[in-house]
């Protein structure tokens, strides 16, 4: 998924510099963006290292246009990760929980030929601030739980398509990588990267 997220990253960004005039977002325009987002992840750190899960994530976002094409969001996300561990006592389900702080900017570029068109693909690129706020491990014999553990910092990329389907409401659906790195001199040094599914609802007060 990352190969090809970047290809049509390559692909997009050109095209962003003739975006049409009339796109689905305004110059000083405030919408609210709630995402539910859903795919695999990879947790490494000082306890486990490459391990492969699941992921889902709810996120709202408040979002400013700074002009027709270009519009930048802010907000939260609650992350769940979900594994399984095998070690000497066997398997044990790993259930983590994160608190998301993204900043992203974001550029559309609207599709066909009118000047009124309802569909416009997305690209996105920001910063990511991630709390771990829970790890559960659970095993036959025992549940141990940890709480407050870690900050770390990432990256977030994400390309779609947004459509209009009322005058004050879009629809959203596209994939989304996150990269995340430890912070310096953390003594967890937590790292996750997420590679999602997306599917937003976008709504303009």
């Amino acid at each position: 998924m990352n190969k090809i997220l970047l290809v049509i990253c390559g692909l997009v960004l050109p095209l962003s510099a003739y975006a049409q005039e009339d796109t689905l977002s305004k110059k000083g325009e405030f919408q609210l963006h709630t995402s539910a987002k859903m795919g695999f992840s990879q947790l490494n750190s000082l306890t486990y290292k490459n391990l492969n899960g699941s992921v889902q994530i709810g996120e709202m976002l408040a979002s400013y246009g700074l002009s027709k094409t270009v519009r930048i969001s802010s907000g939260l996300a609650l992350v769940d990760f979900d594994a399984n561990v095998f070690d000497s006592g066997g398997f044990q389900s790993l259930k983590n929980q994160y608190l998301q702080i993204p900043l992203k900017a974001s550029i559309g570029y609207g599709l066909g030929k009118s000047r009124t068109t309802t569909t416009q693909a997305i690209f996105g690129v920001g910063a990511l601030g991630t709390y771990h706020l829970k790890s559960t491990l659970e095993g036959a014999s025992a549940t141990i739980t940890n709480k407050n553990l870690t900050w770390s910092i990432g990256m977030v990329i994400d390309l779609g398509l947004e459509f209009s389907i009322y005058k004050n409401v879009n629809i959203g659906i596209g994939i989304e990588n996150q990269f995340g790195r430890p912070q310096l001199g953390d003594n967890h040094k937590m790292r996750l990267t997420n590679n999602m599914m997306k599917f937003t609802f976008i709504y303009k007060p």
